[in-house]
């Protein structure tokens, strides 16, 4: 069994994936494709990327993303990969106002996938049928293709931006910056259109904390308390009986908030409900952002309609050998929220590759953890 589905999946939501997905590579193929062909740093990055995307397999990458909203630090997520050949292995911690959302570790070494969250007491073991030895699997030459085709569209001066910053030790370095000015006009169109909300984005029900509700209403209805670690055991190891008997609590529970959502409000707003069980009603899915989801981290929850990419840069080092060794990107957009006020939002990447062909995974530690079974 699984946990009954809370909230519907919001499609401004996933546009806004699609909207940062779209600016990361952008920003790469203005990047690494400014001056496709040329014997200059544009064209020794053009390659480094390329081969990276393309041809890469066995190399350790260490990335850190940060969102910052008006200058505060929101969400920093930290990840450690290593690439070698068939095997992989990963390290990602997720922070969210400073405090660890989760820190997970995962490897796959010779068909066999192992995993677990650090709060956990159980590890995960699987067969895996991972095969790819490339960094970015099955889509590495559709990536760099669309790269190109992208930057044949935004192009033009912007490669006289690109300048050498330093040359040592067998490493040079780039920098690229944009000022609102120099940003071509269809980015920001393109982020307006993705961004742009209407009703279509509302109709739905959400929960603050839906454990916290759940047991609420629980003790509201049956004058019983839950017992403490009841959801870690339902979520580990919860047989079909306790899924059923969750499931016809939770639909009596949710009922109430989706019957108020299509009769009182005509499947036209956002229900909020809070961990004591009542409610507030958002016609909008900015409004409901604002308020709802600031803490999130997802950095289109952040971004109104009339969002403006504002500044871009990137620093890049590529080595000797044609690798890109580093690469450091800093967007910073300027919106308004629903009352009026203007917010500043940046995100920055920073990501350091080494280790070309030196690059080994070693078998996962789960320390005293046990290997979790599941029912068929």
């Amino acid at each position: 069994m699984t946990k009954q589905s809370q909230t519907r999946k919001n499609p401004r939501r996933l546009m806004g994936a699609l909207v940062f997905g779209l600016i990361g590579v952008l920003l790469l193929s203005v990047s690494a494709f400014a001056a496709y062909g040329s014997t200059s740093g544009y064209g020794k990055y053009k390659d480094a990327v390329k081969t990276l995307v393309t041809a890469t397999d066995n190399v350790t990458c260490e990335m850190n993303a940060v969102l910052k909203y008006d200058g505060k630090v929101v969400t920093e997520y930290t990840t450690q990969g290593k690439l070698d050949g068939k095997n992989v292995y990963s390290h990602e911690i997720s922070k969210t106002n400073g405090k660890t959302d989760y820190e997970s570790f995962s490897t796959t070494i010779k068909g066999v996938a192992t995993s677990y969250n650090v709060d956990d007491t159980g590890y995960d073991q699987y067969e895996s049928d991972y095969s790819n030895p490339l960094l970015f699997g099955d889509e590495s030459a559709r990536l760099v293709n669309f790269a190109e085709l992208l930057a044949d569209t935004v192009l033009g001066d912007l490669k006289n931006n690109v300048v050498l910053v330093s040359s040592e030790e067998g490493v040079s370095s780039y920098k690229l910056e944009l000022s609102a000015e120099q940003i071509p006009a269809i980015v920001n169109a393109g982020i307006a259109l993705m961004t742009v909300s209407d009703n279509s984005n509302t109709g739905w029900v959400t929960y603050d904390d839906s454990d916290a509700t759940y047991a609420a209403y629980y003790k509201e209805t049956t004058g019983e308390t839950l017992p403490e670690g009841y959801f870690d055991d339902l979520y580990e190891k919860g047989s079909d009986a306790q899924w059923d008997q969750y499931n016809e609590v939770w639909s009596k529970m949710d009922a109430k908030y989706q019957d108020l959502l299509n009769e009182e409000y005509h499947n036209d707003v956002i229900i909020n409900v809070k961990i004591d069980g009542s409610y507030s009603v958002y016609d909008s899915y900015d409004a409901y952002a604002e308020e709802c989801l600031t803490d999130s981290g997802s950095i289109e929850d952040y971004l109104n309609d009339n969002a403006v990419l504002t500044k871009m840069v990137c620093n890049f080092a590529v080595n000797d050998d044609q690798q890109l060794v580093s690469n450091d990107f800093t967007v910073t957009f300027d919106t308004t929220d629903t009352k009026g006020v203007s917010h500043q939002v940046e995100y920055l990447i920073k990501a350091k590759l080494s280790d070309y062909g030196k690059t080994v995974v070693s078998p996962l530690d789960v320390g005293d953890r046990t290997l979790r079974t599941y029912d068929e």
